[in-house]
């Protein structure tokens, strides 16, 4: 006989969310994820989640009753409430939509109300990266080839714009990851998607 479950489709969402951190723990005792994950995960589930259901009496709502408006409310009310930049909201619409994946799996659910909401569109935006005036560009780059001391930065600089590279990336690139005879930039799976 398999290991029963502890929640089922006449679970409320308190339940499930309850039943899902366990999951997390597991998989953080587990080394799945990290520390960080795993107290992201009882912040937005424990504190904002389920705060968020209880003003609205919907503690005991089973999972399959929640729609697209309803993770849209929360999302919104929680942004503003707390100041969340879009780049948040779209980080914890993407947690809450594991959440439902997650209930998925257990055939709790069969749709993910997540997947019917909207993103928020971070192309161009400023809490993401500061957008520079081609004359400011120009200038910084002058500065920098004309000055021997800030030659390695240019060189830099060449390098995260020919190769497109992420932000997370840059700061985990090191001198030892470029081979300048070969112009080749190797980076480790640990330093990159």
């Amino acid at each position: 006989m398999g290991e029963e479950i502890g929640i089922t489709t006449k679970s409320g969402i308190s339940e499930c969310i309850d039943y899902y951190i366990q999951h997390r723990e597991v998989q953080r005792k587990n080394k799945v994820i990290g520390e960080k994950c795993l107290v992201n995960t009882k912040l937005l589930f424990n504190l904002h989640l389920k705060s968020w259901l209880d003003s609205n009496s919907f503690l005991n709502r089973r999972p399959s009753t929640f729609t697209r408006i309803d993770i849209e409310n929360f999302l919104q009310a929680k942004a503003a409430e707390r100041g969340w930049s879009k780049i948040s909201y779209n980080t914890y619409r993407t947690d809450i939509g594991t959440f439902f994946n997650f209930l998925i799996t257990l055939k709790i659910l069969t749709d993910n109300p997540v997947k019917a909401s909207k993103k928020k569109n971070t192309r161009k935006d400023s809490s993401r990266f500061k957008i520079y005036e081609i004359d400011e560009l120009k200038q910084v780059l002058t500065l920098l080839i004309n000055d021997g001391e800030y030659f390695s930065l240019y060189v830099a600089s060449k390098l995260l714009y020919k190769y497109n590279i992420r932000p997370i990336e840059m700061t985990r690139i090191q001198v030892g990851n470029i081979d300048f005879n070969k112009a080749l930039l190797t980076l480790p799976p640990d330093k990159t998607k």
